[in-house]
């Protein structure tokens, strides 16, 4: 359960914790350690030697390797979704990732004029927001 409660906890955060803005140490060793140690390893890891097989710590491992790349939002979703394999998986992540870092305005326009039901997505995430903010709607 710990990788999914991490992944879970920094999708509802924002901004996103600084431990997650390129301080790679921060909070490593509260961390259970399986968890700690997929992250600790992302410095050393290539596209060719990330796992995208869809178990979590690989998710993980491979949306915070772009993370901190520094890539952009639309650049970031399409290098994690190119790394094949459990692609849906770690396009997902990968994006909250980003998208909680660069928010929306970061999103092509191209993409967001063809998603379907755009007005009740905006809407749940406005209210995730509040609630992570302690805020009801």
């Amino acid at each position: 359960l710990c990788p999914q409660k991490l992944v879970s906890s920094v999708i509802a955060l924002y901004p996103v914790p600084p431990c997650l803005n390129g301080d790679l140490a921060c909070g490593i060793k509260t961390l259970c350690p399986e968890t700690a140690e997929a992250i600790s390893l992302i410095p050393s890891l290539t596209e060719r030697t990330l796992n995208t097989t869809g178990y979590t710590l690989h998710t993980l491992q491979a949306a915070l390797w772009i993370y901190y790349s520094g890539a952009g939002v639309e650049e970031g979703i399409i290098r994690a979704v190119n790394l094949g394999d459990d692609a849906d998986s770690t396009g997902a992540v990968t994006g909250a990732l980003l998208g909680a870092r660069d928010g929306e305005d970061s999103l092509p326009a191209r993409w967001l004029d063809v998603l379907f039901d755009a007005d009740l997505i905006r809407a749940r995430a406005d209210a995730l927001y509040d609630m992570a903010q302690g805020r009801q709607r």
